[in-house]
């Protein structure tokens, strides 16, 4: 294996935390900016975070699953996209939503379609289990101060998997669908039964 696979894919962590940072401040900053702008502070607050969280965990989840795998792995952030989404999203108010913020890059030599299905759908897998242990949290303690917080935590996480499950190239859901339809379509069912029913 080449030098700059390596350097490409695995080297250089401080690139990769500063990717990572970046995006998601950015991320949520643009998504929750109409709450910033109507001084909701409190649901701008929940907002940032519950993207940011959502984000970060759904990233490392993909690079923690294909390095599993044995794939040499690394978070790279697309700033032609991160500029794309904050400009949009101050022009709009916040109104018109536009995330590409960036992907986990990945090199494997023994790239079959079942192991990339596997690593797509460890993400979403990840938003859903996030969004589920919130509305537990709720459920068991239905009177919590922080309830309209978690909620949004669990709604924010519930489109998160919807979205990136939906079977559209480049989305997980594509190629989950391509190389393990069954394990597609249960996580599919309930990242759908959580937004309908939220």
């Amino acid at each position: 294996m080449g030098r700059w696979v390596y350097s490409r894919y695995y080297g250089n962590g401080f690139k990769e935390l500063l990717d990572f940072t970046i995006s998601v401040a950015v991320l949520g900053l643009a998504l929750s900016l109409r709450y910033w702008i109507t001084k909701m502070y409190s649901y701008a607050l929940a907002s940032f975070i519950s993207i940011g969280l959502g984000f970060l965990l759904h990233e490392l989840a993909h690079r923690y699953t294909a390095r599993r795998f044995g794939a040499i792995s690394r978070y790279r952030a697309w700033y032609p996209g991160l500029a794309l989404s904050i400009l949009l999203a101050i022009a709009t108010r916040g109104s018109i939503i536009f995330a590409a913020p960036g992907a986990v890059e990945i090199y494997l030599v023994w790239y079959t379609p079942r192991i990339e299905a596997l690593i797509s759908l460890a993400g979403p897998s990840t938003n859903i289990a996030l969004a589920l242990t919130c509305i537990l949290v709720n459920s068991i303690f239905p009177s919590n101060s922080l309830q309209p917080y978690i909620d949004v935590v669990a709604y924010v996480n519930s489109i998160l998997a919807f979205f990136n499950l939906l079977p559209i190239p480049p989305l997980d859901g594509y190629k989950a669908l391509r190389g393990y339809i069954m394990g597609w379509i249960p996580l599919f069912a309930i990242s759908l039964i959580l937004i309908i029913y939220r």
